[in-house]
């Protein structure tokens, strides 16, 4: 013959179930959940030299795989460049990617 279980205390087995179930999910959602944590943007230091442009830099260094106007654009702003004119031995900063 078969033991049957019975419940002595409902109110004690509905909170072990409660416990178990926000353990399972707490654990769901921490596990599933990515975070990407803060980092400082990094720079690459170019020095002009005579003939450079930042169209060529630009080209150098990305390649056609990025919009160079807009890329442009993010340099003049880093490096506080109020035109595209470029004096050699200037240095200015170029974002990695």
């Amino acid at each position: 013959m078969k033991k049957k279980y019975v419940l002595k205390n409902k109110r004690r087995f509905i909170i072990l179930i409660a416990i178990l179930v926000s353990i399972v999910c707490s654990t769901l959602i921490i596990a599933t959940t990515t975070t990407k944590g803060y980092s400082e943007p990094q720079y690459l230091k170019v020095v002009i030299e005579p003939g450079d442009t930042l169209w060529d830099i630009v080209c150098d260094y990305y390649g056609n795989n990025v919009d160079i106007r807009r890329t442009i654009a993010e340099i003049r702003k880093q490096n506080d460049l109020p035109t595209s004119e470029l004096y050699v031995g200037q240095m200015i900063l170029i974002p990695v990617r």
